[in-house]
């Protein structure tokens, strides 16, 4: 014999919010949620950090750099400037291994010290977030790890800076609050509500700033800032750092910056051909596809680059004849002592002479 059993309808949702189980309010709002979107945006699920290289990981222009009395790029994506008849130097340092201070095991801070200069009378780190059109009227929060080796008492600030690019609107600054700076790594929080760019005027490389400032009329000599983990994101709340893989992170930062050499001695850097008996030339491909046709410029203050030709023996390096760039490959042409291979090949093999392929924002000081 069958038997049937019947139930009247209820609404589930509503049973599981009378559970007295501790889901918290973001719990309950996730139960609640009607759609995919809605829950992805309360978990905030996908990339978050829009600073790149915020674990100062990559240093393609090298790790130690000083005097700043321009506003320079140091590590990847950050713009180093001091005032004053500065002496400065910014480097990378290492973590101790297993250390505990700066969670998350990060391999590398960053130091901009000021030893022995007494003449400098503010240091700032910049950044800089090409598009400014995506933080038009949102709040956003930066939070990093910071210390010195002295205390500075209300002595920093931070600020954002909505740039609306070449022959644009004024910049609009939105001001943090003056804070305090110890001996030990702590976690800085500071949330940012930015205005609405409706009505301004947007041109090309336009950006969001952000100025790490020291505002005191004199910083101290032998005094060091230590700084790790830098993170932006959207939201009124700071989350833990995240961690992109190192691949990654390059690959972003050639966006902006990429680096032919130096190299050892024995390693091909470029390959091209004869052109005439004064000149040797080639392509190389940018990868990946760099924000616009980059600068190219060639360093030889250590060292010339050698060459290898395939027929006879090879010249040896004169002078850059020129550069020309799209932002997918750039071209280049070599002045050399005379050589009987023209259309043979030739390579450009390694030496302490680099080649600098730069799609960077402009760094002109904004205070």
């Amino acid at each position: 014999m069958t038997v049937r059993v019947s139930k009247p309808a209820f609404n589930l949702r509503e049973k599981i919010s009378e559970l007295d189980k501790p889901t918290g309010i973001k719990g309950s709002e996730l139960l609640k949620s009607n759609t995919i979107q809605e829950a992805r945006d309360l978990i905030g699920a996908g990339r978050k950090n829009l600073i790149i290289n915020g674990n100062f990981d990559v240093w393609q222009r090298g790790t130690t750099f000083s005097s700043f009395n321009t506003m320079r790029y140091t590590a990847d994506r950050w713009l180093q400037y001091a005032a004053g008849s500065s002496t400065i130097t910014a480097t990378q340092q290492p973590f101790d291994v297993g250390q505990t201070e700066v969670p998350g095991n990060p391999k590398y801070y960053y130091r901009m010290d000021n030893t022995p200069d007494p003449n400098t009378a503010w240091m700032e780190l910049f950044y800089r977030i090409e598009d400014v059109t995506r933080f038009s009227g949102v709040p956003v929060t930066l939070s990093f790890w910071m210390r010195a080796n002295k205390p500075q008492i209300g002595e920093d600030e931070i600020r954002l800076l909505q740039n609306f690019g070449t022959s644009g609107s004024a910049a609009v600054t939105v001001r943090g609050p003056l804070f305090d700076i110890g001996t030990s790594w702590k976690k800085y929080e500071f949330t940012f509500d930015l205005p609405s760019i409706t009505g301004k005027t947007i041109e090309s490389n336009n950006f969001l700033q952000i100025h790490l400032v020291r505002v005191s009329n004199a910083v101290a000599a032998d005094t060091y800032y230590d700084l790790a983990q830098f993170q932006l994101e959207y939201g009124r709340a700071a989350t833990t750092f995240e961690q992109r893989s190192l691949g990654e992170e390059l690959h972003l930062c050639k966006r902006y910056y990429q680096q032919v050499g130096p190299a050892s001695s024995g390693v091909m850097v470029l390959n091209g051909a004869g052109n005439g008996t004064g000149r040797i030339r080639g392509m190389h491909q940018l990868v990946p596809e760099m924000r616009v046709a980059p600068t190219v410029t060639h360093d030889t203050s250590s060292e010339n680059p050698t060459f290898y030709a395939y027929k006879s023996s090879p010249p040896s390096y004169s002078s850059v004849n020129g550069f020309s760039s799209t932002s997918k490959v750039f071209f280049w042409d070599f002045n050399t002592s005379t050589h009987n291979q023209v259309g043979y090949a030739f390579d450009v093999k390694g030496s302490g002479a680099r080649l600098q392929i730069d799609a960077e924002l402009p760094s002109t000081y904004s205070p």
